[in-house]
C-alpha cells in the first residue's frame, strides 16, 4: 500500500476525502507501505513537536500509550472509541482508496498486534484475535481468523496476511461496491464482519458488535447421516466422487464443538451390506468422521423405511446423554424417516438438515427442517440455531470454495448476518 499519511489544513486527506483536522497528540507519519522506513516528513513533523532545549516531551495518543511522536500504537486493552481509527471518508468511498486505508489504518496494525514478537500468527493467536471485543483487535480480529485460514500456512508472516486479505477483501469489496464502484453504509452490510467493522471505524462511527447466538447444543452433539446423495453425490460407475463441498468440515465441526474428539457420527443407508464394502475407505480417504454404517435390508421406501427409524433410534439409545442432528436429502424418504424419529426423541434432536436434490420438495414434508442446496447453506442455519459458532461456520464456507462451490465471501457473510 503506497499511501503515506500527511497533516494537511483541515485534515488528512485520502483517497479523495479529507479527516478531522490534526489535533494535539494525534500523528500522521505512518508510512502505510512500510511503517518501518525513514520518512522526511514525519521527521520535520516530529522535529516541531520537540522541543528546543531539555528533555523531549512524549505526549500519550489517543488510546492513552505514550509513544515516540511519528508513530501510532493500537492498544488492545482499551475499547473501541472514534480516535482508535482516524476518520478518513467523510463520503462513501471507491473501493481502492478504501481497501489502501483499511489496510494501513486497521489490518495491518491489528495483524502485527496479534502476531506477536515473530510476526508471524498462529492459529491460538488468531483465535484469541477474534474473541476479543474491544481495541483495534475488535474490529478487525474476525477478518484476521478468516484470513489467516485462507492462506493455507500454519504460522503466515504479517506481510503473507497482507497480500491474502488485499485479494480477498479486494473482492469482497467489489461485489459489495456494485456498478459504481462506491461503498456505502448499505454496501458495507455485505461486508465480513472484520472488514465491515474497520469501513464504520474509517467512516468516523463506532461498529457496534453484533450478537451471537446462544448456543443451546447439550454437553456433546452427534450426527446421525444418510449417505447417498447426502454426502455422496449421484455417480456413475465404481470410481466414487468426491463428497459434496464443505460437508467434511462441517461434520467435523459439529463433533469439535465441546470436544476434540470424532467419535460421534453415523450413517443410516438403505444399502444393504454387499453394497457399502467400499464406503469406509472412501471415508477414510475423504476425512469424513464415522462410528459405523447401520445398513439396510432393501431400498423399496415401504422396507427402507421403517429399517432406517429403527436403526436411527438404536443410535439415540445407545447416546442418550448426546443431542443429534440428522442430515438426508429429498430423493427418498429421509424427511419422514426424521420426523418419525424426531416425534419419537424429540428431547435428542437438535436439528434435520434435509439436502435438496429434486427440483420440487413440498413444504409439508420438510416442515421443521433445514431445506439447503449447499453445505455452506447448512453451516449458516446451524449457526443461526445456535449449534456451531460463526468461526465454524467460516471454516465450512471456506472449505466449500475450496472445493468448488461457487461462493464469494460477501454471499457467505451474507447467510451469516443477523436475522
Amino acid at each position: 500500500v503506497g499511501f503515506c499519511f500527511t497533516p494537511r489544513p483541515g485534515g488528512v486527506v485520502l483517497g479523495g476525502a479529507a479527516s478531522p483536522p490534526h489535533t494535539p497528540g494525534r500523528f500522521w507519519g505512518t508510512c502505510a507501505a512500510s511503517p518501518e522506513l525513514p520518512c522526511k516528513r514525519r521527521e520535520s513533523r516530529e522535529a516541531s513537536h520537540r522541543p528546543r532545549s531539555g528533555p523531549v516531551e512524549r505526549p500519550p495518543n489517543s488510546l492513552g500509550r505514550w509513544v515516540d511522536p511519528g508513530f501510532r500504537t493500537h492498544s488492545p486493552a482499551r475499547p473501541i472509541t472514534l480516535d482508535a481509527v482516524s476518520a478518513v471518508f467523510k463520503t462513501s468511498p471507491k473501493v481502492s482508496p478504501f481497501i489502501a486505508a483499511w489496510l494501513a489504518e486497521v489490518f495491518e496494525p491489528a495483524a502485527k498486534l496479534a502476531a506477536g514478537k515473530d510476526q508471524r500468527l498462529s492459529a491460538s493467536e488468531a483465535d484469541r484475535a477474534a474473541s476479543t471485543t474491544d481495541g483495534i483487535l475488535g474490529l478487525s480480529g474476525e477478518a484476521l481468523q478468516a484470513i489467516r485460514e485462507a492462506t493455507g500456512q500454519v504460522r503466515p508472516s504479517v506481510a503473507k496476511l497482507l497480500a491474502t486479505a488485499e485479494a480477498l477483501v479486494t473482492e469482497s469489496a467489489t461485489d459489495a461496491a456494485g456498478g459504481d464502484a462506491k461503498l456505502s453504509y448499505k454496501d458495507a452490510k455485505k461486508l465480513p464482519p472484520g472488514v465491515e467493522r474497520g469501513y464504520l471505524a474509517l467512516r468516523g462511527k463506532i461498529p457496534g458488535l453484533e450478537p451471537t447466538p446462544t448456543p443451546t447444543q447439550p454437553t456433546q452433539l452427534g450426527v446421525i447421516s444418510d449417505i447417498d446423495q447426502t454426502v455422496l453425490p449421484k455417480h456413475t460407475g465404481n470410481i466414487l466422487p468426491a463428497p459434496y463441498p464443505g460437508v467434511t468440515v462441517l461434520y467435523q465441526q459439529l463433533e469439535k464443538a465441546k470436544d476434540t474428539e470424532l467419535d460421534a457420527t453415523w450413517y443410516v443407508t438403505a444399502r444393504d451390506a454387499h453394497r457399502v464394502t467400499e464406503i469406509p475407505a472412501w471415508f477414510e480417504e475423504h476425512s469424513l468422521p464415522s462410528m459405523g454404517i447401520d445398513t439396510g435390508i432393501g431400498t423399496a421406501p415401504w422396507v427402507a423405511q421403517p429399517e432406517k427409524i429403527k436403526d436411527c433410534l438404536k443410535v439415540l439409545d445407545a447416546n442418550p446423554d448426546r443431542k443429534f442432528i440428522l442430515f438426508g436429502d429429498t430423493s427418498h424418504r429421509d424427511p419422514e424417516v426424521y420426523r418419525a424419529v424426531r416425534e419419537a426423541r424429540p428431547d435428542q434432536v437438535a436439528a434435520v438438515v434435509i439436502h435438496k436434490v429434486n427440483n420440487t420438495v413440498s413444504a409439508s414434508r420438510v416442515e421443521g427442517m433445514h431445506l439447503i442446496t449447499n453445505y455452506a447453506e447448512a453451516a449458516a442455519e446451524l449457526y443461526h440455531s445456535g449449534l456451531l459458532t460463526k468461526t465454524a461456520a467460516r471454516k465450512v464456507m471456506a472449505s466449500a470454495r475450496a472445493g468448488g462451490l461457487e461462493l464469494t465471501t460477501a454471499q457467505g457473510e451474507a447467510l451469516l448476518a443477523p436475522r
